[in-house]
């Protein structure tokens, strides 16, 4: 007879560990057999209160933005009553408090089988500035699982040493594990469902528990996973099983939910395509991610983003002709994908990719390029640039609603110094272009739209504002950057 698992489910001020019918296997998550180790060498790490109560771990991906399970938030906390706290390897002794903005979980996050488990977390000030603060890359690639080379990783966090106390470590604890195969954790686990979201790790005796619930995988200094859980007597019998940050699903949420990367189109109006035939709809498995351009009769740019890490080129269509996302548009598919190669995710400097497709855009109606801009423009508060953005994202963030129609939204170019003021100094590079409009913003679903002044391309719409309601500038990939042009025109002769 197989041991029964229980699932934690996270309250506002404690965690309960609710057990299943008989046979039914679910994972609860801690860090058990580890080592003591020093926040300095793991900055990235944060631990996650409600209401002064530690409950989870969570990860810093960049200047604003952290990743945790959306086990953590599944009970719907007031953000006011959540906080991050960093720079400590200690509970009780110092590190920096983070009031949050707001967390947003998966979409598709079932409890029942803990897929999808994982949430963003945004914060009111920055990361930026902070000893034994900082953010970790997310992973590029799946990992290859091979028994001749296994793959190690650590998992840390400060929950409990063992499943009995379920008392919460007070320093910060971390312990290594290999890789195992899907195939092995589905074998071991069953019947819980191991899905295509999620990899899995095991040692001997070594096991997450109690409070380390979305704390971090790491492999190759990469964050490979997100904990879901383990063993419930946290004794390491059963492999460890985190939310895979590789899967397109997971990373495109990511990606469209953070503040960083993550735009649409909000107190807009409805365009007609036959304005805008440079407008094009990228689809990743069918599924609207993002906004495209067509620059020639072969290419189209989009923002880095939406194609990062690399993703399965058959998986990738252009969609364009079309004022509505469901009308008589014609799909191009993709023949090569090139992204910037100074793209740096969690700043989301020089936020670009080139989409090579297979034929042309020539010939169809309402398709054609739009020229680029070959110069900075100088912008003046006597001589303003006024510019419009495009696209088929939200037009409202709190009840995500999505246009049928594209949107048009005009702004107004504002000085970098301006930008940088509003938002903060090192977020804004040298790639990027800002505007901003009255009550007008970009949302979730416009990046990699077009930012459109003079009837060129300026810019490729990349981050914002997290409730896209144009309190600050929306920033933009700007074209006219000479590593951007430069990167265009070494790969397209534009």
């Amino acid at each position: 007879m197989k041991q029964v698992i229980a699932l934690v489910f996270l309250a506002v001020l404690c965690a309960q560990a609710l057990k299943s019918g008989p046979e039914r296997k679910v994972p609860s998550g801690r860090i058990v057999n580890g080592t003591t180790v020093a926040i300095e060498n793991y900055p990235f790490i944060v631990r996650v209160y409600v209401y002064n109560f530690f409950i989870c771990a969570g990860s810093i991906i960049t200047s604003k933005h952290a990743v945790s399970a959306a086990q953590c938030f599944a009970f719907k906390p007031n953000p006011v009553t959540v906080s991050l706290v960093g720079g400590s390897t200690r509970q009780n002794d110092g590190g920096v408090d983070f009031r949050i903005r707001s967390y947003v979980l998966h979409p598709k996050y079932d409890p029942s089988v803990m897929d999808y488990d994982v949430a963003v977390v945004t914060i009111e000030t920055t990361f930026d500035g902070h000893d034994n603060i900082g953010s970790i890359k997310l992973q590029t690639m799946e990992l290859t699982y091979s028994p001749a080379r296994p793959t190690w990783c650590y998992v840390a966090g400060w929950g409990s040493k063992n499943g009995q106390t379920k008392i919460s470590s007070e320093n910060l604890q971390l312990v290594w594990m290999q890789v195992v195969s899907q195939y092995s954790c589905a074998i071991a686990w069953a019947p819980f469902e191991i899905t295509s979201r999620m990899v899995c790790t095991q040692l001997p005796n070594a096991d997450a528990c109690y409070g380390d619930s979305g704390g971090p995988l790491v492999c190759n200094d990469q964050l490979t996973g997100v904990v879901i859980g383990g063993d419930v007597n946290c004794a390491g019998q059963y492999p460890v099983i985190f939310t895979k940050i590789a899967s397109n699903n997971v990373r495109s949420f990511i990606n469209e939910t953070r503040a960083v990367p993550g735009m649409r189109i909000v107190g807009g109006q409805d365009a007609d395509i036959r304005d805008h035939k440079h407008m094009l709809l990228l689809k990743i498995d069918g599924i609207p991610i993002c906004g495209a351009i067509v620059i020639s009769n072969s290419s189209a740019l989009t923002a880095a983003h939406c194609v990062y890490p690399q993703v399965d080129l058959q998986t990738v269509t252009l969609h364009g002709g079309s004022s509505t996302q469901n009308g008589m548009n014609v799909t191009f598919y993709a023949a090569s994908i090139k992204i910037h190669p100074n793209y740096d995710e969690a700043s989301t400097h020089n936020d670009v990719a080139i989409i090579d497709i297979q034929g042309t855009f020539g010939n169809h109606p309402n398709i054609s390029a739009i020229a680029l801009q070959n110069t900075d423009p100088i912008i003046s508060a006597g001589k303003p640039i006024m510019c419009y953005a495009t696209g088929w994202g939200l037009t409202n963030r709190k009840n995500r609603t999505i246009p049928q129609k594209l949107q048009i939204g005009y702004l107004q170019l504002i000085p970098q110094k301006t930008c940088r003021a509003q938002w903060f100094s090192s977020t804004i590079t040298t790639s990027m272009i800002c505007a901003k409009g009255d009550a007008t913003d970009t949302c979730a679903g416009d990046s990699g739209g077009p930012l459109v002044c003079e009837g060129r391309l300026y810019g490729i719409v990349s981050w914002g504002t997290g409730n896209c309601n144009g309190s600050k500038p929306a920033v933009f990939a700007k074209i006219p950057a000479s590593i951007i042009r430069s990167f265009i025109f070494s790969n397209t002769g534009i």
